[in-house]
């Protein structure tokens, strides 16, 4: 057998067993650790596709999934968060501020003044907000839930300080169900 054979059939070998690794390392359908891969990776892609739709890791997916949207891509990183909400991992919450927070432009300051403790939290949390509404949802680690709630309280007594010169309003604080 030559030395450029021998080589090769390494290779091939080294190559089988990368992928008999990657393949079973795979976590059980259905698991935490599936859910929790599949949102962070269809998360991922959804922002990916729409900011970065030239990436090679983007085209390559195009390549074997020319349909799927970025919106498709965010229905599945939701339905990985609602498995994750049903399995106890995460927990859902609205926060429904007193003082309205109309605009895109207020939301954003909303989400700039989110805690470090937040920040550092490496994907394990979600904000959904809708830019009509004054209500934020926060899908989070339900330890980090009484921060959250502190966090939305604050921020609220601010927005409210700021609205009436000095007068502070209360929080409307709910489960997924609850939304005005």
């Amino acid at each position: 057998m030559s030395r450029k054979a021998g080589f090769s059939s390494v290779a091939v070998a080294l190559l089988a067993a990368a992928f008999a690794v990657w393949f079973f390392r795979l976590p059980a359908k259905g698991s935490i650790e599936y859910h929790v891969a599949g949102a962070r990776e269809a998360g991922r892609m959804a922002y990916l596709m729409q900011a970065k739709p030239r990436q090679l890791r983007v085209l390559v997916r195009k390549l074997f999934h020319p349909n799927r949207t970025a919106q498709d891509y965010g229905k599945e990183h939701e339905q990985h968060l609602l498995a994750l909400v049903e399995l106890g991992y995460l927990e859902r919450r609205s926060f429904v501020f007193s003082n309205e927070v109309p605009t895109v432009k207020a939301w954003m300051s909303v989400l700039q003044a989110i805690p470090p403790f937040c920040r550092t939290n490496q994907g394990q949390f979600e904000i959904t907000y809708q830019p009509n509404s004054n209500a934020l949802m926060i899908t989070a680690r339900p330890e980090l839930m009484p921060a959250w709630e502190e966090f939305a309280k604050e921020y609220d007594r601010k927005l409210g300080a700021e609205a009436a010169g000095g007068v502070t309003h209360g929080i409307s604080t709910g489960g997924a169900g609850d939304q005005d």
